[in-house]
């Protein structure tokens, strides 16, 4: 299994039917290269200052909270490190049912 692969086996279900592909070394290392590419591209992308809004825009933001807030509670915050770099994430759980 090459490296580029490994996120996607860890993610599959249990069950879940794989199958493999030979590929040489040197194809190997061009997906991996590939993959590094797109992921600094992600990182940059997401570590880009947002551009302000409208006037107009930040209230509908802002009623869109309000309204999320009456369906959705906090469920608790986590320290996540990815590649000696540090998240902190919040994860929401529904309150009332939305289906």
């Amino acid at each position: 299994m090459i490296t580029v692969d490994l996120p996607k086996v860890a993610q599959s279900r249990p069950g879940y039917k794989v199958k493999f592909q030979k590929v040489s070394v040197e194809e190997a290392q061009e997906l991996y290269v590939a993959q590094l590419k797109e992921y600094e591209a992600l990182r940059e992308k997401f570590e880009k200052e947002p551009e302000p809004c409208s006037e107009r825009d930040a209230v509908i933001q802002a009623a869109v909270a309000k309204e999320a807030a009456k369906y959705w509670s906090p469920a608790g915050k986590y320290r996540v490190v990815i590649d000696g770099q540090e998240f902190e994430v919040e994860l929401m759980e529904e309150t009332e049912g939305l289906r």
